[in-house]
């Protein structure tokens, strides 16, 4: 596919601007660059799309959370979740049931 200087400098600014947001994810930036390649073209020429900063929101990498969450149980024994891996939206879920679980000890005493 041809692309004009314009564009093709346009492509190129993109794809800089996803390696310095993601500088240690190789294989994310091969493949970001051949999307772009051919999807940034037809995006430029609809404004719908490019106002609306659609290949931003489709670069954006899942993000994964490691963590441990450790507690005692009534009858005193300790129990842990040794390490869970969620996305960032499941992450974000757990925390929110987590605070409503606070909340609800919190209001039993």
């Amino acid at each position: 596919m041809v692309h004009s200087k314009n564009e093709a400098d346009r492509i190129k600014l993109f794809n800089l601007g996803i390696i310095e947001r993601n500088p240690a994810e190789h294989e994310f930036h091969q493949a970001v660059q051949e999307f772009t390649g051919s999807v940034m073209p037809y995006v430029m020429a609809n404004a719908k799309y490019d106002d609306g900063h659609i290949l931003q929101r489709m670069t954006e990498p899942d993000r994964i959370v490691i963590f441990r969450v450790c507690w005692r149980t009534i009858r005193g024994t300790s129990t842990a979740i040794e390490h869970g891996e969620y996305s960032l939206i499941m992450l974000l879920g757990l925390i929110k049931a987590g605070c409503d679980f606070i909340l609800m000890l919190l209001k039993a005493y």
